[in-house]
């Protein structure tokens, strides 16, 4: 979490979305264009993300895409 910050000036805090739960904020300015960080873990279904994490109720972190899609 201190890495994210420091390093990447990115922190995770809740959601200014009435109900989106989590989001990833930038604790310093960002040019435009500039690459940030990247993704490399799976791409899931939401249906697939749902019956994993079904148990628990939640997954770690779970980022919605779209209604089919999650990270």
């Amino acid at each position: 979490e201190k890495h994210c910050k420091t390093e990447l000036g990115l922190e995770v805090k809740p959601s200014q979305i009435k109900g989106a739960g989590l989001g990833l904020y930038t604790t310093r300015p960002i040019k435009k264009g500039k690459f940030i960080i990247e993704y490399a873990g799976e791409i899931m279904k939401t249906s697939d993300y749902n019956e994993l994490y079904a148990e628990n109720g939640y997954g770690e972190y779970g980022m919605t895409l779209n209604k089919r899609r999650v990270i």
